[in-house]
């Protein structure tokens, strides 16, 4: 390839590429973690012998001396280079030939967040060792040209220098990065890699490269860090699980489990709540961590168990062939999602209802199930968490039913509990109470001349009678759970009475009727007599003063 040319694609328009099937990620250290990715891929055996090395470089900011802003950052490594195979393979857009799974379009998150990615490559081919220069950019004539690289130069260099390649990120196209990485420090990169890799640190303890971050002001080392097996939490657990395929049913619209599952790993790890922030349940694609959201059903974020936090990691085949080339996010849909998807629009049904997937409620459950069953103390804590909501459940008439649709969270407090399942409730009175009205709109309507008039008055009559007892066992319920809350108030407040002689009996007034009101009917008089309830009076100036109607 001659030097200093524009490497145009062919069969493919790479604007419209980056405007339409690539999307920028929502992760402003993408580009940092695809160049790490190719660099470890890229490192020879034995990989221990090895090195990546990221270096962050920063410079005073003019307008104050105090503070620093981002110049570039630079990762490097000790692998095989770019060597003709590896060029070819890095010019054509989903090439796959490195892997099913792995098809180039990582690298272009590179051009979504930087004007420049500047390449220096040294390989070996041929006995010889060779040094590629070129550059990466989706800016100005590189659009112009159909091009995304620019090839500088390929030339033949003395023996001394050795293999590896080095790439340098410059000039943020959006502010927004731009002020993340004015920011950025090596501790918040190396905690990061950590956290995105750990499954593949985890599993190559043991055998980790020399992993070095360096971070420069002003082209001078001010702070130097590594990444070691010291670094690494231990796995506690690895265990593997089955999770069933499910397909769309046209004839129920609605999802079927089929007679084929799909093997997947759960690897998990107990780690110092210091170190790990919250609890977590992680979907993983080829040794990363997926930015998919799937809930611990089990644990809050915050909880803690003798000062430790979980974090189970779940892997498979399934989900390494369902990346995205947004890197870092997987197609996985929940069950919501996969029905809206395979019935389409306009009737029309998508191709989506001819195919089986995993669902991820059901990886969900499947790993929830195993987790509980290895560990004994989130077993523990579960049930102490049932028997509060039970509790809460008895004190307040709270129904099974309603209870399940509330979607409860670990984290949810009493409070929060109650809202969610009031809300179920009045969605549920609201819809009852509709239909209870939209029969009585319809029976004013019908005509007493009409030969169908009987028969249409007890249908819609029957109708009203399926809604009403539904609506009343919900103000029944909520009548007597507060009534259940009034007796136990009363009942420790009259023993606070008997033990404690300081104790104010205006308390006990308090709860029956409250002083300087006048409405018996929203008092407790009823703990004395029913009928009190219904009598008018004031609870003014002494004893109370009521008189029937």
């Amino acid at each position: 390839m001659k030097d200093n040319t524009y490497v145009k694609a062919l069969g493919i328009h790479y604007e419209g590429v980056l405007k339409s099937e690539i999307k920028k990620s929502n992760d402003y250290l993408r580009p940092i973690i695809e160049a790490f990715v190719n660099s470890y891929e890229s490192l020879p055996n034995p990989v221990h012998e090895n090195q990546i090395i990221i270096r962050l470089y920063k410079r005073t900011n003019p307008t104050d001396p105090d503070d620093s802003i981002f110049n570039k950052i630079e990762i490097s490594d000790s692998g095989v280079g770019f060597n003709e195979e590896n060029w070819e393979r890095f010019l054509n857009y989903k090439d796959d030939r490195k892997g099913k799974l792995n098809k180039g379009s990582g690298r272009l998150q590179y051009v979504k967040f930087f004007r420049w990615a500047n390449f220096e490559s040294c390989y070996e081919e041929n006995g010889k060792l060779i040094r590629r220069t070129f550059k990466m950019s989706k800016e100005g004539d590189f659009k112009k040209k159909n091009a995304l690289v620019y090839h500088i130069k390929t030339e033949a260099i003395e023996e001394g220098i050795g293999k590896g390649s080095k790439v340098e990120f410059t000039q943020l196209l959006d502010q927004k990065d731009e002020y993340e990485y004015h920011k950025l420090n090596i501790a918040f990169i190396k905690n990061k890699l950590i956290n995105h890799f750990l499954l593949t640190f985890c599993l190559n303890r043991d055998s980790l490269p020399m992993l070095k971050l360096e971070e420069y002001l002003d082209e001078t080392l001010i702070d130097s860090d590594l990444i070691s097996d010291t670094d690494i939490p231990e796995e506690k657990l690895k265990t593997d699980i089955d999770v069933s395929y499910s397909k769309f049913s046209a004839e129920n619209q609605d999802v079927l489990y089929t007679d084929e599952s799909t093997k997947m790993s759960l690897t998990c790890f107990v780690i110092d709540e210091e170190i790990l922030a919250q609890n977590e349940l992680k979907l993983t694609c080829k040794g990363e961590i997926a930015e998919n959201k799937i809930d611990l059903k089990i644990l809050s974020e915050t909880d803690t168990i003798n000062d430790k936090r979980y974090l189970f990691l779940i892997s498979g085949d399934y989900l390494d062939e369902h990346s995205d080339d947004t890197r870092g996010e997987l197609e996985i849909y929940d069950k919501k999602q996969f029905i809206n998807l395979a019935q389409g629009q306009g009737g029309q049904m998508s191709l989506f209802a001819y195919q089986e997937v995993v669902l991820l409620e059901d990886i969900q459950s499947q790993s929830c199930s195993i987790i509980l069953e290895k560990f004994s103390e989130l077993r523990d804590k579960v049930i102490e968490r049932d028997q509060d909501l039970n509790a809460l459940k008895d004190m307040f008439l709270l129904d099974d039913e309603s209870i399940a649709e509330a979607d409860i969270s670990p984290k949810d407090n009493d409070r929060e509990i109650l809202k969610k399942v009031y809300r179920v409730n009045a969605v549920k009175a609201a819809r009852q109470d509709a239909s209870i009205k939209k029969q009585l709109d319809y029976i004013k309507n019908l005509s007493p001349k009409s030969e169908d008039y009987l028969r249409l008055l007890k249908k819609a009559s029957k109708n009203i009678s399926k809604h009403i007892p539904a609506v009343n066992k919900e103000s029944l319920s909520r009548y007597i759970s507060r009534r259940i809350a009034v007796l136990e108030l009363f009942e420790y407040t009259l023993s606070k009475l008997k033990s404690d002689k300081k104790c104010d009996e205006s308390l006990l007034h308090s709860l029956i009727f409250k002083q300087n009101t006048q409405d018996p009917s929203g008092s407790d008089l009823w703990l004395f007599s029913e009928e009190y309830v219904y009598f008018q009076g004031s609870s003014r100036g002494g004893p109370h003063i009521l008189h029937s109607f």
